[in-house]
């Protein structure tokens, strides 16, 4: 019997990373910045996406994953477990990413942001979609991934920036939805 049938009942499908990840469009030298890095799930996939991506290249073209949060443990955690994977294309960066420049990163800096089971929580949700803003690069993407019973899709709709436009809206596991927007 699969882990999926334990028990005799059917495991819901969770939010893959591997899975999620997909939609975003990732070229090798892209930089990202995954914000409320948290666990650091989301950095580990794209980073070993991107170095995946340099290799077939014949290298020299790895980018990077910058792993944004507030809580240092965590990013303590992060980085000890890029060191251990062997991803040297991780930085971690403390930071309080519901303020306009709290994330510590140059303007236009990044070819995508992920933002990760984190929104929902955020106290200054329209701040923190401008500062996820801030940091893409016109062309850039913004992968949203949320708790369906926590935050609803018409609510970020509602308070994302104007220059985003929806490209896709997607089921991103049994509890969550994925949105993905470009940055004109």
């Amino acid at each position: 019997m699969g882990l999926d049938t334990m028990w005799g009942m059917t495991m819901d499908r969770f939010a893959s990373p591997a899975d999620n990840s997909i939609h975003l469009h990732l070229r090798a030298g892209n930089i990202v910045v995954d914000l409320g890095a948290g666990s650091g799930h989301y950095t580990f996939e794209v980073a070993k996406k991107l170095k995946e991506l340099d290799a077939h290249l014949g290298g020299g073209h790895a980018g990077c994953v910058y792993a944004v949060d507030v809580q240092k443990n965590l990013l303590e955690k992060i980085k000890r477990e890029a060191d251990r994977l062997g991803l040297g294309n991780v930085s971690v960066i403390w930071g309080d990413v519901d303020v306009m420049g709290g994330s510590k990163l140059a303007n236009h800096v990044a070819d995508s942001v992920i933002i990760s089971n984190v929104l929902f929580q955020s106290e200054h949700k329209k701040e923190f979609l401008e500062e996820a803003n801030r940091l893409l690069k016109p062309g850039g993407e913004m992968l949203i991934i949320d708790w369906q019973d926590k935050l609803k899709v018409e609510d970020i709709l509602s308070i994302i920036p104007k220059n985003l436009s929806k490209l896709e809206q997607f089921d991103a596991g049994s509890h969550h939805f994925g949105l993905i927007f470009k940055k004109s």
